[in-house]
């Protein structure tokens, strides 16, 4: 699969001419806007300054690892690593292997190396509600079927529909995770046979409310023979393994840290917009922008996936495409009227944004009772957009240009 993917990547670099104009290895390390010229000057790492009219951020949402501060970790004679940073020269072979989280990034890890460790011991702090992956390789008949045009397209608009109306339970109706939540009870009771372990492994929030895990091969997972499953925290971590809250120390030749990465507020470098205003100063008390794009006070700057752009419900390409739609258009106006900058007023991306929230006070994500890596430190939820991926295509095709702060060249 990584080998597909790979292939897929280079082939559309290549047909789209996009090697010659990458700057790989090219580390930023701040973006500066200058008023004067209306224009972005972008450093590098090595030094290398570039200028340019437009500032684009796509650095991404799941990029920063979140480590946890343990008492004693820095004492740990053994392997230890984020599943992010995977360590590919260490050898799990026949190991005592730690896993620090039961979350997305576990569920992925623990069923991969079950077969190769010695002895995992898995450490839970929150449940999480599961679901079967229902993924099937497709069948010979079925490439085939699939190469015609029309077919292609009705299959790709069933597939967005059918993610699409999950939006319905998750934003409008809450209450109807009463039913996909029963069949994760289910799920969870046929996979797991120990009644202890299933108790443990059952939420005590409402379904939806965290990242609902899809994986068919987790539970089997911790039901093997050399894995055992630890509730109680940890108290710290010695040079030979970890000393969990009640006592109980384990010996371990590796710890990976699964603990999922930081999102809220997460900014990668410097950026400094329009008369000097640090963009950590603007998210001071949350982060926010207009249609999870635009923030005042940084013009001609655009994000992808930016604050409340987040889904729990389908792919998040379809809002990535309506913001690269949205750019463009801005550009070509920007460029069609000779503005020399343009950015959106506060006063509307704060309407936008207290919409947003106001939204959000509806959904399974506030209303399910859970602490979430979508809240910040004040409990609003940055990240999710709460409403169908349609609304915001809608909401982003025809910018209103009465929004924006012009100023002509």
């Amino acid at each position: 699969m990584q080998d597909e993917i790979l292939a897929y990547t280079n082939f559309v670099i290549d047909k789209h001419k996009l090697r010659e104009k990458t700057n790989v290895n090219s580390k930023v390390v701040s973006a500066h806007y200058q008023d004067v010229l209306g224009t972005w000057y972008i450093t590098v790492e090595n030094g290398e300054i570039y200028e340019c009219e437009y500032l684009f951020g796509a650095f991404g949402v799941l990029v920063d690892p979140a480590c946890p501060t343990i008492k004693g970790m820095d004492t740990f004679k053994g392997t230890q690593f984020h599943s992010a940073k995977w360590n590919t020269g260490f050898n799990l072979n026949g190991k005592k292997v730690a896993v620090i989280g039961t979350a997305a990034s576990a569920v992925q890890v623990i069923p991969a190396i079950v077969k190769n460790v010695g002895h995992m011991t898995v450490f839970q702090r929150t449940p999480h509600w599961v679901m079967p992956r229902p993924d099937r390789p497709f069948k010979a008949w079925e490439r085939t079927f699939l190469q015609i045009p029309l077919i292609q397209w009705l299959y790709r608009e069933k597939l967005y529909w059918s993610n699409e109306l999950r939006m319905v339970a998750f934003a409008k109706f809450p209450g109807l995770m009463k039913y996909p939540e029963k069949f994760s009870r289910n799920y969870l009771a046929k996979k797991i046979k120990n009644p202890e372990l299933r108790k443990k492994l059952t939420p005590n929030f409402g379904f939806g409310c965290k990242r609902v895990l899809v994986t068919s091969a987790y539970y089997p997972a911790l039901e093997k023979p050399n894995v055992s499953v630890e509730f109680d925290g940890i108290k710290e971590i010695t040079a030979d393994g970890i000393i969990t809250s009640g006592g109980k120390e384990i010996k371990l030749d590796a710890i990976i840290y699964c603990t999922g990465f930081n999102v809220v507020n997460f900014v990668p470098f410097e950026i400094i917009g329009s008369k000097g205003t640090n963009i950590l100063d603007t998210f001071s008390r949350g982060m926010h922008a207009y249609l999870g794009s635009l923030i005042p006070g940084f013009p001609k700057a655009f994000l992808t996936l930016g604050p409340n752009t987040g889904v729990g419900h389908t792919s998040a390409l379809h809002l990535m495409e309506s913001q690269v739609a949205l750019a463009i258009k801005i550009i070509l106006e920007a460029e069609k009227n000779k503005w020399k900058s343009i950015d959106i007023k506060e006063s509307e991306e704060k309407a936008y944004n207290d919409m947003i929230q106001e939204k959000l006070k509806e959904t399974i994500w506030v209303k399910g009772g859970c602490k979430s890596w979508y809240q910040d430190k004040d409990g609003k939820n940055r990240v999710i957009f709460p409403d169908f991926n349609f609304v915001f295509r809608k909401w982003a095709k025809h910018p209103d240009f009465s929004k924006f702060n012009i100023e002509k060249k």
